[in-house]
């Protein structure tokens, strides 16, 4: 997918993320990049992970995700993309702010899994979330 068209469907999810879950649209769009799985492993863990996209906590526009993801085709793909973006609109809501930094990272993670599932749940998918987290370890479709 080229930029201009994740552009046009990042502003289509986050007009749908508004509605869903009340968060304000932010004044600036993201800055989407679709990166390597292994780039992202090195900045998100370190390590090797399953880590598909990431929306780092440093003031910046900026959106990562994995860029063998088909958010233009597929729902659980696009699931990612949204979930990244409701990170990015918490951030630039001070989402959850007045809480310590551990309490508010599980608050906004909760709230980014509920809004993704509910956004799956029109087309018939979901997420897995044990331990408050989505699972992982599932063969591809993971939703």
């Amino acid at each position: 997918m080229d930029a201009a068209a994740l552009k046009i469907m990042a502003a289509g999810l986050i007009s749908w993320i508004h509605l869903q879950a009340g968060l304000p649209v932010p004044k600036e769009p993201p800055d989407i990049h679709a990166v390597s799985h292994a780039e992202l492993e090195t900045t998100v863990c370190g390590h090797s992970c399953s880590v598909m996209g990431f929306n780092p906590d440093d003031g910046s526009n900026v959106v990562y995700i994995e860029n063998t993801l088909d958010v233009e085709k597929n729902v659980c793909d696009r699931g990612i993309l949204l979930h990244e973006l409701v990170h990015y609109m918490q951030r630039k809501a001070d989402a959850f702010d007045d809480e310590t930094p551990q309490l508010r990272t599980h608050l906004r993670e909760m709230e980014a899994l509920k809004v993704q599932n509910a956004y799956l749940s029109e087309y018939g998918r979901r997420i897995f979330i044990g331990a408050g987290f989505a699972g992982t370890g599932f063969s591809y479709p993971y939703c």
